[in-house]
């Protein structure tokens, strides 16, 4: 799969969780995971590039 389009999915699934969140009483607490994962795939995305342009 695309680097790109693995990114764009996880965004997508931030934004689902977000509303989702907002729309069943807002708590902050619960959106660290998420943006935890979302950190965590942006980094991982970026050591691939990286890699990609070391070759």
């Amino acid at each position: 799969m695309n680097d790109r389009l693995i990114l764009i999915i996880g965004v997508v699934l931030c934004a689902i969780s977000v509303v989702s969140s907002l729309l069943s009483g807002y708590q902050l607490w619960q959106l660290i995971p998420v943006f935890f994962v979302l950190w965590c795939s942006y980094v991982i995305i970026k050591n691939r590039q990286k890699n990609k342009n070391n070759k």
